[in-house]
């Protein structure tokens, strides 16, 4: 909290909320505050001042378990006021799915990679083209 407190972005911040269970390591705890922080932003009620773009989708031991528990969380810090909408409301939210806190899956990097490599082709190039994104395929046309 020190940390945070001695940012001038976040010194104005006058409450803080503890989460303790003593089944938490490090890597459960990372994971928690980076989930928390998406949903956070996915609601769209707070302004997310902190920014732990990459622990998002790391791996560790009984992850899947320490996730179930993450629910419980989610769900007393919306009954606490935290949260207004529930997870399936934020993770069907557009602004959840263009949130910057989500991790690329391998199809989308590969996708957004090819993209780019035809941009900057076209860009060192003389020739006219014209670029298509559409849904969850990427065309380029030239």
């Amino acid at each position: 909290m020190r940390q945070h407190l001695d940012s001038d972005a976040k010194k104005h911040l006058t409450t803080v909320r503890v989460i303790i269970d003593e089944t938490f390591n490090k890597s459960v705890c990372l994971d928690l505050e980076s989930h928390l922080i998406r949903m956070l932003a996915g609601d769209g009620v707070y302004q997310v001042l902190n920014r732990n773009d990459g622990i998002t989708e790391s791996e560790y031991y009984e992850r899947d378990r320490y996730r179930e528990s993450f629910e419980q969380v989610f769900e007393q810090l919306k009954s606490d006021g935290v949260f207004v909408r529930s997870i399936p409301e934020i993770e069907n939210s557009d602004l959840f799915k263009l949130s910057p806190f989500k991790a690329l899956t391998q199809d989308q990097a590969v996708a957004v990679e090819g993209i780019l490599e035809g941009l900057f082709a076209d860009l060192e190039s003389t020739a006219t083209s014209m670029s298509v994104i559409s849904g969850s395929r990427a065309r380029a046309r030239r």
